[in-house]
């Protein structure tokens, strides 16, 4: 169950129609609520972004439960500070139940990587491993122009907003990496953005960009969480999840 409300969605649209910066943020509503605080959303808006008269969006479709158990209980992984680094197995990191409500019958959108659970329909869902749940917003979804996600982050165990991770006598921050790809075999061109820093705007709240779609279609945006832990113990703070974007 994912925990975003409704008039956080409609109040980052209602700040994000600036003439001065041309964005607009389609408002969407969901059955799920959050406790999440974004402060001075004018933060949220990148002035570098790009515009277009028919912007993309999440491809609908049906909602991802993977994390919804048989007996209709939600299943949610613990992290630790210890799992970051431990080399004590887990399992193969695609999560578990079905096929996460993404993806097409004999394709769920992991291009056949089994270190990955299946991409996801509409805006929100948990991440592969149940331990995160995951929301995004963007800019205006245009053809070779810079797109700015913002990427709400909880975890699953307390609901509190996801930080980072303190470990080796420093603190890491979870720092939303990008990994976008079209027909599995065709990467965003502006490498390398997935490897700068996503600055966090509010806690669990980060900016992810800039992203250039150079060509229409359905593609894959998997966020990574944690990228500098390890992805071996199941109590692990690296997650990933993936949503279809579709792209005119």
């Amino acid at each position: 169950m994912f925990i975003t409300r409704v008039w956080l969605r409609c109040a980052l649209c209602a700040s994000a129609v600036v003439v001065s910066l041309g964005l607009v943020f389609a408002c969407s509503s969901s059955s799920s609520g959050n406790n999440v605080t974004l402060g001075n959303v004018d933060n949220l808006l990148e002035p570098n972004a790009g515009t277009c008269s028919t912007a993309g969006s999440a491809v609908l479709g049906p909602q991802d439960d993977h994390c919804v158990g048989p007996d209709g209980g939600q299943m949610i992984q613990v992290t630790t500070a210890e799992g970051c680094t431990s080399m004590a197995g887990g399992d193969d990191g695609g999560g578990g139940g079905d096929d996460g409500g993404g993806g097409d019958a004999g394709d769920i959108g992991n291009c056949g990587d089994n270190d990955y659970g299946a991409t996801m329909y509409n805006n929100w869902g948990s991440d592969d491993d149940c331990k995160y749940d995951v929301e995004w917003q963007s800019t205006p979804i245009c053809q070779n122009v810079p797109v700015y996600f913002t990427v709400i982050v909880t975890n699953r165990s307390d609901n509190t907003p996801l930080l980072g991770v303190q470990t080796g006598g420093s603190f890491v921050p979870a720092n939303p990496r990008p990994d976008v790809v079209l027909d599995c075999n065709h990467p965003i061109p502006n490498n390398p953005a997935p490897r700068d820093p996503s600055p966090s705007v509010a806690p669990g709240t980060y900016v992810v960009g800039p992203i250039v779609f150079d060509q229409p279609g359905k593609w894959v945006f998997r966020f990574h969480f944690n990228e500098e832990c390890l992805d071996i113990a199941d109590d692990s703070p690296h997650g990933h999840a993936a949503f279809y974007i579709n792209v005119p």
